[in-house]
């Protein structure tokens, strides 16, 4: 994929995730001393509870500023790189991406954590469509995309108990670390029947710069 084509998905992406409110500030990050909360019991770990279908295998692209792994349906390693997005002085957001092949020609799937505060806490997240993003309520989103174009938008299952967790904040190292655990719900299930309905992260782990 060239160039242009990733700033244009990436703008698209930033506009419905983060309301297009970025604001490129290198002020460090609040140096909070207290310790996170576990994450809730039992929601974190990869437990088998009902049947999920494979999704497809990505490559991860270029790593070096961020990335997001987590065992998806179960069975299968994600991997994909990951970008900081600052909202605020309070709010930021992280949104990941994945590629067709190593050649990075083309974007395949786009996940997004937003409106999350600059403290260590376990932050339940709530389902919101992708036209509804300026509620200012922690969320994620996810999509599958072909040739760069968003195909399936997935939202949060809302019978989940979906969290993340920022665990660290290197404000020498300037990266932050996170765990999460999520499920998306196809918007449509009767759309693209060869694409999952159910796409769940399980053992979520995020470290990237900012």
């Amino acid at each position: 994929m060239n160039h242009k084509a990733q700033l244009f998905l990436y703008l698209v992406f930033a506009c419905i995730f983060y309301s297009c409110h970025h604001t490129l500030d290198s002020d460090p990050i609040p140096d909070n001393k207290v310790d996170p909360p576990p994450p809730p019991k039992g929601n974190g770990l990869c437990t088998i509870d009902e049947i999920l279908t494979r999704p497809r295998i990505n490559t991860p692209g270029d790593t070096s500023m961020g990335y997001t792994s987590a065992i998806l349906n179960y069975h299968y390693k994600y991997l994909g790189v990951t970008y900081f997005n600052r909202n605020n002085d309070k709010v930021f957001s992280l949104s990941g991406y994945t590629y067709s092949d190593k050649n990075n020609d083309y974007l395949t799937e786009g996940m997004s954590f937003s409106n999350l505060k600059f403290n260590f806490d376990t932050v339940f997240l709530k389902p919101h469509s992708y036209f509804n993003s300026r509620n200012n309520i922690p969320s994620a989103l996810y999509a599958y995309l072909e040739d760069d174009v968003i195909d399936a938008w997935y939202t949060l299952d809302s019978t989940k108990r979906n969290f993340i967790v920022i665990n660290k904040m290197d404000t020498i190292a300037r990266t932050i670390e996170a765990s999460f655990w999520v499920q998306f719900l196809k918007d449509d299930p009767n759309y693209q029947p060869l694409y999952p309905n159910k796409m769940r992260f399980c053992d979520g782990k995020i470290k990237v710069k900012y």
